[in-house]
C-alpha cells in the first residue's frame, strides 16, 4: 500500500506542477489611444520667387500657443564643392505678423541670404517646430 500512496503522491505532485512549467502562449493585445486634437495646426503656403521679393512662406490661422515654435531652413541641393559643406547661409526672416490680439495669428516669412537679400533660387527644406 505504501507503493500505491507513493505513486499517487508523485502523480499528484507532477500533475499540479506540470502546468507551471508549460510554455505560456504569447498573448496578443491592442493598444488604444484616446484624445483629440484641440486646435488645428497652421496652414502653410509657399510663394515662388517674384523679382526682388524672393521666395516666401506664409503661415495662416495658427493657434497662439504655436508662437513659441521655431523655423529653420536648410539647402537640399547636391554638394558640389568643399566650400558647400558649410552650413546654409539662408535664413528665414519674419516680414509680416498679424499680432497677438486674436486667438489665431498669421505670419509671413522670406528666405534671405547672409547679406539679407532675398533668395530667388534653390531647393530648401523649411522646418516648423511647434510646442
Amino acid at each position: 500500500m505504501n507503493v500505491n500512496h507513493l505513486s499517487a503522491a508523485v502523480g499528484l505532485f507532477f500533475g499540479v506542477i506540470g502546468p507551471t512549467f508549460a510554455a505560456t502562449p504569447l498573448s496578443q493585445g491592442v493598444i488604444h489611444f484616446y484624445g483629440s486634437i484641440v486646435e488645428s495646426p497652421c496652414s502653410p503656403d509657399t510663394h515662388s520667387a517674384h523679382q526682388d521679393s524672393g521666395a516666401t512662406l506664409s503661415l495662416s490661422r495658427c493657434p497662439q500657443a504655436a508662437r513659441a515654435g521655431s523655423l529653420s531652413v536648410r539647402s537640399v541641393q547636391p554638394v558640389a564643392t568643399a566650400a558647400a559643406l558649410s552650413p546654409s547661409a539662408v535664413k528665414v526672416k519674419l516680414v509680416a505678423d498679424s499680432g497677438r490680439s486674436e486667438r489665431y495669428y498669421s505670419q509671413q516669412y522670406a528666405l534671405v541670404d547672409g547679406a539679407g537679400k532675398a533668395v530667388n533660387s534653390g531647393a530648401y527644406i523649411i522646418t516648423l517646430t511647434s510646442p
